[in-house]
Order: C-alpha cells, then structure tokens, then sequence
C-alpha cells in the first residue's frame, strides 16, 4: 500500500472513529483534511460538517474542491446536492436549484433530492413544479414526512431547517 492510500485510510478510519465515539465533532473532518487533504470522499464529509455546522461558505467550498480532487467520480451528484443545499441554507434559492437540478441530472435516481428541491421551488413560488418534486420524492420514499425527516437532521441544525420545514409543506410533503 502506497503512503498516500495509507494516509486514505487513516483519515477515514480516524474521522469514523470520532463520529462514532462523538468527540471533537466539528474538528474530526478538519483533522482528517490534514491527513489527507486531497481526498474526495473526506472534503465531502467534511463539507457536510460544515454545512450542519451553519458554515455554508465553507461547505460549498469545500463540496467545490471535493470535485476538482476527482472530477470523474460518481459520487459527485451528492457534492452538487450539497452545494444546492447549502444555497438554501445561504437564503440563495434560485442557486439552490440549478445545483439541485444539477444533482438529479446526474443521478436520477437520488429521489432524497427531491425534498430540498420540493422546498426551494416552493420557496420561489413555483407551486407546481415543487409539488411534482414532492411527488418524486414520496413516490421514492413511501410514507415519509417532514417530521420524520427533520428528525434525521443534527439537534445543533441552524435556522434553514424551518424554511426547509415550510417549504416541504407547502410542497405537499405531508407533516
């Protein structure tokens, strides 16, 4: 095993290991990147961190940087929903939606999408369109709703998530 995919591993297993015990949850992606500052899959993470931790600047850049590490990787659609979604949470929604937008493109089949994308549209006044997103998303994910998804987001989720709440509603996704 070469150094560089050693220090991969490291960096995955050490950032695994900290959420997993909770320590030094917003420093664990941060200690990572030092380990392995090149790696895709750790700047998505650590962009996720950022982006539950209300930095959405830091996130996008990140998410940003995650794809010019690896341009051709597949999971790039999830780094193109999270700059949709860290957008939103910026108050960006018109940008939200053409990263969203772009996200879907490239994976269709990530109806989750669909329920930040339900809301931005809802968001905008673009009542059918975000009830058809909200269509995909119910059609991809049976008897969901936002109670039960806001009980998936982190307890120290910054202020998006009541524009994210009403937006969803407004959408049609049931409370």
């Amino acid at each position: 095993m070469q150094a560089s995919d050693q220090h991969a591993v490291d960096g995955r297993l050490y950032i695994a290991a900290l959420i997993v015990v909770g320590v030094a949850r917003k420093a664990a992606p941060d200690r990572a990147l030092l380990l392995n500052p090149n790696s895709a899959r750790t700047l998505q993470r650590g962009a996720w961190n950022s982006f539950y931790n209300g930095q959405y600047d830091k996130a996008v850049d990140r998410f940003r940087a995650s794809i010019r590490a690896s341009p051709l990787d597949p999971r790039n659609y999830n780094a193109s929903f999270g700059i949709g979604f860290a957008f939103f949470g910026k108050e960006c929604v018109e940008a939200a939606v053409e990263w969203l937008e772009a996200a879907m493109a490239t994976r269709p089949s990530a109806t989750f999408v669909h329920r930040v994308l339900a809301s931005a549209l809802a968001h905008l006044g673009r009542v059918e369109e975000a009830r058809r997103a909200a269509d995909t998303f119910l059609a991809g994910h049976p008897g969901m709703t936002v109670s039960a998804i806001l009980e998936t987001l982190p307890k120290n989720a910054p202020s998006y998530i009541e524009r994210f709440a009403e937006g969803m509603r407004k959408s049609g996704i049931p409370d």
